[in-house]
């Protein structure tokens, strides 16, 4: 039997994390479009559990997490800025509707 050693472990850890932080990449590129594309349709946002990991982010990686964190802040101001929009679109809309179960006469009897 080979003794895999500490250094098969690392390297499992390494990838480990490497798998985890492509998986945030790809999350927070599809937030992002779905931010730009207006009316398109989404599916049901699934639950967010965290990642199991076989021990702490290696060294090299530090870099690549300093990376993603910068690109989660700019998304979620992304996001942020869209809901500010769409809940100006709403007021505008509301506005000109006449709001929202304000009565209407359809006809004025002039005969009165």
């Amino acid at each position: 039997m080979i003794d895999a050693g500490p250094s098969s472990s690392a390297a499992s850890g390494a990838s480990a994390w490497e798998a985890i932080l492509d998986t945030l990449e790809l999350s927070l590129q599809d937030a992002s479009r779905l931010v730009h594309e207006r009316g398109s349709t989404t599916s049901e946002p699934t639950s967010w559990l965290p990642p199991e990991t076989d021990g702490p982010l290696p060294r090299h990686l530090v870099p690549r997490v300093s990376q993603l964190l910068g690109e989660f802040e700019r998304v979620q101001q992304e996001i942020s800025r869209a809901m500010g929009a769409r809940r100006s679109e709403l007021s505008a809309l509301s506005r000109a509707a006449g709001g929202v179960g304000r009565p209407v006469p359809a006809y004025v009897d002039i005969s009165a």
